[in-house]
């Protein structure tokens, strides 16, 4: 029992240093001073023979917890600027896919206007062996009967 009180003792006695380093915090003071030529001066070493207008006390930033905090806004900064550029090039895509739709309707628009029968046929893309969506379907790769064929995929035309 006696060995816990003493520990508690030493426990409480290591912070109370601690407590009162916390209390007393270093100072700086800044004055606001006038000199003979009429211009404001501010500083911490006071200029002899400027008439002093105002002080103020500022407590001194302890420069490890000032360091952290400098990386964790930088940290912070750099995560926003991510987050926009993602959010820029999004956009970009955006504008591009709506140019490219723009262009292709165009595009669909003027074969239209050239050949009234554009519309009226349909384009199918088949394997090599469909020849006309005759016979079974067979794997593009050549699987199937044998493995012949090359797989290749050609346009075939129908009119409606």
């Amino acid at each position: 029992m006696r060995h816990l009180a003493a520990l508690a003792l030493l426990a409480i006695a290591g912070t109370v240093p601690t407590l009162a380093a916390a209390e007393t915090q270093a100072t700086t003071k800044i004055v606001q001073q006038r000199t003979a030529d009429g211009s404001i001066l501010l500083t911490d070493r006071p200029a002899a023979g400027a008439k002093t207008e105002r002080s103020w006390q500022v407590n001194v930033e302890d420069p490890v917890a000032a360091r952290r905090r400098a990386l964790d806004v930088k940290a912070e900064a750099n995560l926003i600027s991510e987050r926009i550029q993602r959010s820029i090039e999004q956009q970009r895509r955006a504008d591009l896919d709506a140019e490219r739709l723009r262009v292709a309707r165009l595009d669909v628009e003027r074969a239209a206007d050239r050949d009234p029968s554009f519309g009226d046929s349909v384009v199918l893309f088949a394997p090599n062996r469909l020849r006309g969506l005759q016979g079974r379907f067979h794997h593009p790769d050549g699987r199937g009967r044998g493995g012949r064929g090359n797989g290749a995929l050609r346009p075939v035309g129908f009119k409606g």
